[in-house]
């Protein structure tokens, strides 16, 4: 799972290409912050501390430092310290819906907005 703002060029496109592989939408800034915290890794696949946040970025926690990112001032994809893919476990309980169908057919794939967070966090 990557996460890009939403002004980027020719962003729509790619994801139009691609939605019936994967599913995205908007992350909030309470999932962001525990993804960075429980999955965020530097480059070397060494664990993202506090130490880094202050080093590269000069903020003190992990709730700074995804307010950045949803402000655009920091832009995950363009960094050289964090990297912008997450790892993460298949969600607790199983998939909802088929993962062969769109979400509006009871299926997982698509865009589904603001329900991302609640898919991110049983995959945490």
């Amino acid at each position: 799972m990557a996460i890009y703002p939403k002004d980027l060029p020719g962003l729509e496109g790619m994801l139009m290409k691609v939605k019936d592989w994967v599913t995205w939408g908007e992350i909030d800034e309470v999932t962001l912050t525990q993804l960075l915290e429980k999955r965020g890794r530097v480059k070397g696949g060494l664990k993202l501390s506090r130490d880094v946040l202050r080093k590269f970025f000069n903020v003190g926690s992990f709730e700074e430092l995804a307010k950045k990112i949803l402000s655009g001032e920091i832009v995950l994809h363009k960094q050289d310290v964090i990297k912008p893919v997450f790892r993460l476990h298949p969600p607790r309980g199983g998939f909802r819906g088929s993962i062969k169908k769109p979400i509006g057919d009871h299926g997982e794939l698509g865009y589904r907005g603001r329900g991302i967070n609640d898919l991110i966090k049983r995959m945490l």
